[in-house]
């Protein structure tokens, strides 16, 4: 697997403006209202200054600023960052997420959502994470669940279309334990959520999205799409 052309495809994705417009309408209201309580539960009684690493159209920038967060939004996507410069007061900054260019220990808290997954083993994005967040600090994130549903479709995809940047990185949960400890962060929590993918329920009735959600408690955990984490360093 060649990772340094996986990563260039990445990034020649997330700068092409016209996909940006609508990316997080695509995301459908359910999973944005998931996102943002797991997120606020995972951040709670978490204090201080707060990086939104691979911030998009500002979706988290915009809920942490309205929580009375003090919060920076870093992305690659001058695309992403245009969108998220209407809705937010706080700073935002062009970056490449290997090479943040912030000092040492800066950040209380650093939340990455929807960009651990897109790079294979992002071991440089989350050395550079633990660079500039405090030793005490929190790292959150989420990751896709190998064996999930949202896998074997991504499989299927890539049989008849094979897209340069497409790649998607799906950990088992073991994976992703022996990946986040031989890093050095400990996990302080973790949840998996979602039954489907996260952009069906966009097409979803609301009374099938109810059962779905009530069905989802007694899904087993590997079989969900996303994990989301809560790390801090050991």
């Amino acid at each position: 697997m060649n990772r340094k052309r996986w990563s260039k495809d990445k990034k020649q994705v997330f700068v092409e403006k016209e996909k940006m417009d609508a990316y997080e309408h695509k995301m459908g209201y359910y999973a944005r209202t998931i996102d943002q309580k797991v997120v606020s539960s995972f951040l709670d009684n978490e204090k201080g200054f707060i990086l939104d690493l691979g911030c998009g159209t500002g979706r988290f920038t915009s809920f942490l600023e309205s929580s009375g967060a003090r919060v920076i939004g870093a992305d690659y996507s001058p695309g992403m960052l245009h969108v998220a410069k209407k809705r937010i007061k706080s700073p935002l900054v062009r970056c490449d997420a290997f090479n943040l260019p912030f000092k040492d220990n800066v950040f209380d808290n650093v939340l990455s959502m929807r960009l651990i997954f897109h790079y294979y083993r992002p071991r440089g994005i989350v050395e550079e994470v633990k660079r500039v967040m405090d030793d005490t600090g929190a790292f959150v994130f989420d990751s896709l669940n190998k064996y999930s549903l949202r896998y074997f479709l991504y499989f299927i995809q890539r049989v008849f279309q094979r897209r340069a940047g497409r790649q998607m990185w799906y950990a088992s949960k073991k994976e992703m334990l022996d990946f986040i400890t031989s890093i050095g962060l400990g996990i302080e929590k973790s949840e998996s959520r979602y039954l489907l993918p996260t952009r069906f329920y966009r097409f979803l009735p609301h009374v099938l999205i109810f059962i779905i959600d009530k069905i989802e408690p007694f899904w087993p955990a590997p079989l969900r799409q996303i994990s989301y984490w809560k790390t801090r360093c050991k």
